[in-house]
């Protein structure tokens, strides 16, 4: 949702598209190249909150693990290149909007609203963050009406 919503983004996917003899990966466990002045929106042990850095230290590029936090926590340990770029965290002022799923603690969000409270921070003036919530909002309430069906 977020990719389909941000133009400057990119997505590259974590799974195998085939069987492991087709040789059809597209993997992000190999190391992609990214720009100076990258860093990661990870929860790690010295990650530091993206609202305390002043302008010039904030990252230029921001890599966001999606998936379930399980999934993400794997992610980032298996993808070792990953650990050479800064750790950057959130500290959210609400719980998450999510409401198909309980996140594991409250101050975890999903990856939407982490990307919006993430680019929020950074750049405070870009149009259609609330957009893109709003868009999220309606995603839950129509997976949650096609439940009650």
């Amino acid at each position: 949702m977020a990719h389909l919503a941000l133009l400057n983004s990119e997505l590259h996917v974590d799974y195998e598209l085939g069987e492991p003899s087709h040789g059809e990966h597209n993997r992000l466990s190999q190391a992609v190249t990214l720009p100076p002045g990258t860093g990661i929106l990870y929860p790690g042990p010295n990650a530091i909150p993206l609202s305390e850095l002043p302008p010039e230290a904030r990252p230029q590029t921001l890599v966001v693990l999606d998936g379930t936090w399980h999934h993400a926590h794997y992610l980032y340990r298996d993808c070792k290149w990953l650990h050479q770029l800064p750790c950057y965290t959130l500290q959210p002022k609400e719980p998450s909007r999510y409401r198909i799923r309980k996140e594991p603690a409250e101050h975890c969000l999903s990856t939407v609203e982490a990307i919006v409270s993430a680019l929020g921070t950074l750049e405070p003036a870009l149009p259609g963050l609330s957009e893109l919530l709003t868009s999220f909002d309606h995603m839950i309430d129509a997976q949650i009406e096609q439940r009650q069906q």
